[in-house]
């Protein structure tokens, strides 16, 4: 959750960035590009913005997407910790009963 809160920030900052491309400085283009080279989120993100932005589409639309692939996959981690539980509760009761047929089984050899 918190790369993709981190993620759509830096979507956030990146396409008003392109946006502002004009008013950028020297510096931060050069800063822009380097996140390019060095960090594969940031140059994905950064060549779909500026994808986007050449396109002439909504930057909206695509944090939507986003927005929408995070929920779907809090979803779906949700659904695993779910499954996940259900099965472990199902093991330690399954444990237990062996257990307690072990425990029976060594009282009766004991009582012979």
């Amino acid at each position: 959750m918190k790369v993709a809160v981190l993620c759509l920030i830096v979507l956030f900052s990146t396409a008003q960035a392109v946006q502002l491309h004009k008013s950028l400085t020297n510096a931060q283009i050069r800063r822009i590009e380097n996140l390019k080279k060095t960090n594969t989120w940031g140059a994905t993100l950064m060549n779909l913005a500026e994808l986007h932005l050449a396109a002439g589409g909504p930057i909206d639309g695509l944090v939507a997407a986003i927005e929408e692939v995070i929920s779907d996959l809090e979803t779906k981690i949700e659904n695993a910790h779910a499954a996940f539980d259900k099965r472990t509760n199902e093991h330690n009761q399954e444990v237990r009963r062996l257990t307690d047929l072990i425990n029976e089984a060594s009282r009766n050899i004991a009582d012979t």
